[in-house]
């Protein structure tokens, strides 16, 4: 009973410390934005080669695993939705229908909780796709016919994230006050981190560097796809800690990273491989969504497009489907950054999220 308190404790502090050292992050600081698919504005009309659906019905099938999806013979109930495709076809050329999730199937609804050991009703995702153009299209106008219709539940451009890297606190570069702040070292002494548990980090940028001396031995990656941001969240979560003065104290010093990239053109699928993943624990989502608008800006170059456009926060609903799935049905611990501005436009407003 003793053995199981303070593994619950240890549990509990890790989540603690994680949460108090996220909320301190704050949004942009001129960050690179990641995107989906491209996204430009053209004499005023926002523009892209992809929108992301959800469908209601089962209207595109594939078989499990399969990404590319067709029309299915129940899609004949919806001859309005067949004809409008076939529209845009022929205005704009051939249409690709991609699965977000492909291992997803119609049908495989109920799940079982991992938490409490009963079946649980889950949201489906084999009808979230991504249509393909094949050049770019008025994306806001295909998005408010679609937006009509009877058979979608949600229709939106793709989904673009930044890192959120900097905090705007003072004297962050000159030390790591956030460890005296949250008395790290009083939880040190409960523990350092157990080297059985692995942190999933997620980043739109790229993997942890795992080849640094603070993080050798300490990293998994599926590629070697690197980015500063993840190599930061990485050593904050589980660099390697007082081994002669290297580097910087993190604060699960025994923790595994396991870092998921996969070139951001589906976010929602990596949150849902992090999840499905038995060696993982713990989801880091340092980052936040966003949408694009154009601006009225004198020094706008319609050339380059630089200074046309500005991004705002905007959630995306199967982010939040994925992050709840991890966390209800998958026993996962989702930890995101809340920011310094706003926090209820951040991942970490979802539900279960951290």
């Amino acid at each position: 009973m003793q053995k199981l308190s303070i593994q619950l404790l240890q549990k509990v502090s890790l989540c603690f410390l994680l949460f108090l050292l996220f909320f301190s992050y704050s949004i942009f600081a001129q960050s690179k934005v990641y995107s989906e698919a491209p996204v430009i504005f053209e004499n005023g009309v926002k523009k892209s080669t992809q929108i992301t659906v959800h469908f209601k019905y089962p209207i595109f099938s594939a078989a499990k695993g399969e990404k590319e999806a067709f029309m299915s013979n129940s899609s004949l109930l919806y001859p309005n939705l067949i004809k409008y495709f076939k529209r845009l076809e022929d205005k704009y050329g051939k249409i690709k229908f991609n699965k977000a999730i492909p291992s997803a199937v119609w049908g495989e609804f109920e799940t079982q909780n991992k938490a409490a050991g009963n079946g649980i009703k889950v949201k489906d995702m084999s009808q979230l796709l991504f249509i393909k153009f094949n050049q770019f299209v008025p994306i806001d106008s295909i998005i408010a016919e679609l937006s009509t219709m009877d058979e979608v539940l949600y229709v939106h451009q793709p989904i673009q994230a930044t890192n959120l890297a900097e905090p705007n606190d003072t004297y962050y570069q000159a030390n790591q006050w956030n460890l005296t702040k949250i008395n790290a070292s009083k939880a040190w002494d409960i523990s350092k981190g157990d080297g059985n548990v692995n942190v999933g980090i997620i980043d739109p940028e790229g993997n942890a560097y795992k080849y640094h001396s603070d993080l050798q031995n300490k990293v998994v990656t599926n590629n070697e796809i690197f980015g500063s941001h993840a190599t930061e969240c990485a050593g904050v979560v589980g660099a390697s800690t007082n081994n002669n003065g290297v580097g910087i104290a993190s604060l699960g010093w025994d923790l595994k990273i396991k870092s998921f990239d996969d070139s951001v053109d589906d976010l929602v699928l990596l949150i849902m491989n992090a999840a499905n993943d038995s060696s993982i624990k713990v989801i880091n989502l340092s980052w936040c969504t966003l949408g694009t608008q154009q601006v009225e800006d004198p020094s706008c170059d319609v050339i380059t497009k630089y200074h046309c456009f500005s991004y705002f926060n905007c959630s995306y609903p199967e982010i939040e489907n994925a992050i709840n799935y991890a966390v209800v049905t998958m026993k996962k611990v989702v930890v995101a950054a809340s920011g310094n501005e706003n926090p209820n436009e951040y991942l970490g407003n979802a539900e279960w999220c951290i």
